[in-house]
């Protein structure tokens, strides 16, 4: 009975404030949820010794600004949470949160609601989960970021870079951080990263793979490239080099002057210099065919045309 007035629509405030202090959880809990309810009352009721009715009044959508202070510092973690999501709270709730329980912190870390100074506590916070959060969260800030960006967790790092709100300051500090296996693989990936960043860290590149990432890079420079391709690479590696439009015509050009197994995929290749036909044209030690067609490139010139003139063997003459 008492659980029924607690929840009809028409039970006065003095009743449900009487009702406030009843045995029973269920029954406080609906007064908590009584629109009739005083704003007092529910006050009252924020030190109730059952997590359900302080949970409740966490929750509640007309519960003030504050009385959800007094509950952040609740020692229950679903009530803080409870009071973060609540659509009352504000930056000063949530920075008395940034000392919660760490669902609480991780929470308000990929919020939407908080500010640069939330963000700002958050970024110096002891669990990573929560700095990781902070570093993909969209409202995060430059100043935020820069906080970040020298972190000593490579996925924090990481995120710092993939975060909208990136400025080149933000990257820079990232950039000047050790670079682990997982974070060159990053490097390499990500098309901002410049030249200066890929020629520091080409000497230690770490497969094959990533070596042709680099040197498909579109900030790749001529000095990275040398470096690079006086790498030991496998065969096969040297060939898809040969064969893609996307490979530097310095790579191209090397690929031609030291390694003639790649000359028959160079000379098929439409991205491939007149420079580096030159070479193919005029070594003797190369595929016949891939010096014939050498000759019928879209990029040959003349230089390519008078060095297969002059050549002993008459196909190539003929070419």
């Amino acid at each position: 009975v008492r659980l029924a007035v607690a929840q009809h629509n028409r039970t006065s405030a003095s009743t449900l404030d009487k009702l406030a202090k009843d045995e029973n959880v269920d029954v406080r809990t609906a007064v908590v949820n009584n629109q009739h309810t005083a704003l007092t009352t529910i006050s009252s009721m924020s030190n109730d010794p059952q997590v359900k009715v302080r949970l409740a009044i966490a929750e509640l959508s007309r519960t003030p600004k504050e009385l959800l202070l007094k509950m952040a510092e609740d020692k229950e973690s679903d009530v803080q949470l409870a009071v973060a999501k609540n659509h009352n709270a504000d930056e000063d709730v949530f920075m008395k949160l940034t000392t919660g329980d760490l669902p609480v912190r991780q929470h308000l870390a990929s919020s939407n609601r908080v500010t640069e100074k939330v963000l700002l506590q958050l970024s110096a916070d002891a669990s990573g989960s929560v700095r990781l959060g902070v570093a993909k969260n969209r409202l995060s800030t430059e100043a935020v970021l820069l906080k970040l960006a020298a972190d000593t967790s490579d996925d924090i790092r990481i995120a710092v870079l993939e975060n909208p709100n990136t400025t080149d300051k933000v990257r820079e500090l990232v950039y000047q951080q050790p670079v682990s296996d997982q974070m060159q693989e990053k490097l390499v990936s990500d098309p901002h990263t410049p030249g200066h960043v890929l020629q520091t860290i080409a000497p230690n590149l770490k497969s094959d793979q990533l070596r042709v990432m680099v040197l498909h890079h579109q900030n790749v420079t001529t000095p990275t490239v040398e470096m690079i391709m006086g790498q030991t690479m496998a065969q096969e590696t040297k060939l898809q080099l040969a064969s893609s439009i996307k490979t530097p015509e310095r790579a191209l050009e090397l690929l031609a002057e030291k390694e003639s197994s790649t000359h028959m995929k160079l000379v098929n290749n439409i991205k491939t210099p007149a420079t580096a036909l030159l070479s193919i044209a005029g070594s003797e030690g190369s595929d016949i065919n891939a010096r014939f067609l050498s000759g019928f490139h879209a990029n040959t010139n003349t230089e390519v045309i008078n060095r297969l003139a002059l050549d002993q063997n008459w196909v190539l003459r003929f070419a």
